[in-house]
C-alpha cells in the first residue's frame, strides 16, 4: 500500500492557507492573517532547495519547503512586502532560488 502525504499552500486574499493532506484527505489546516505572522526567514533548505519559515504570534510556525513551482517563493515575498511584514533573507538563499528556478525551466 502506498500513503500519499501531500501539502498545499495557498495566499489568499490577505490570508495564508497550508494543509497537510494524507490520502487526498486534509488532516492539518491552518489560516494566518499578516497581523499574527512575526517573521519570515527565506533561507535554503539543501543544495538548490530555497525555503521560508514563518514565525508566528501564536499557534505553530510553518516551514515552507520542497514547494513547486518556484513561483510560490516569489508570492510569498510579495506578500511579505505588501503586508510590511518582518522578513529576513539568509545568504544562500537567492543561490538555491536560482538553482531551483534553472531546474524548473529544463524540466519544462
Amino acid at each position: 500500500m502506498i500513503i500519499t502525504l501531500a501539502y498545499e499552500l495557498e495566499i489568499k486574499g490577505a490570508s495564508i492557507h497550508y494543509r497537510f493532506l494524507l490520502l487526498k484527505k486534509v488532516v492539518y489546516a491552518k489560516e494566518i492573517e499578516p497581523s499574527n505572522i512575526q517573521k519570515v526567514i527565506f533561507k535554503h533548505a539543501g543544495w538548490g532547495r530555497p525555503g521560508a519559515y514563518i514565525k508566528t504570534k501564536r499557534g505553530f510556525n510553518l516551514r515552507i519547503l520542497f514547494f513547486s513551482p518556484i513561483e510560490v517563493m516569489e508570492e510569498l515575498q510579495s506578500y511579505v512586502n505588501h503586508y510590511s511584514i518582518d522578513w529576513e533573507e539568509k545568504k544562500d538563499f537567492q543561490v538555491a532560488y536560482e538553482l531551483k528556478k534553472r531546474k524548473e525551466k529544463r524540466e519544462a
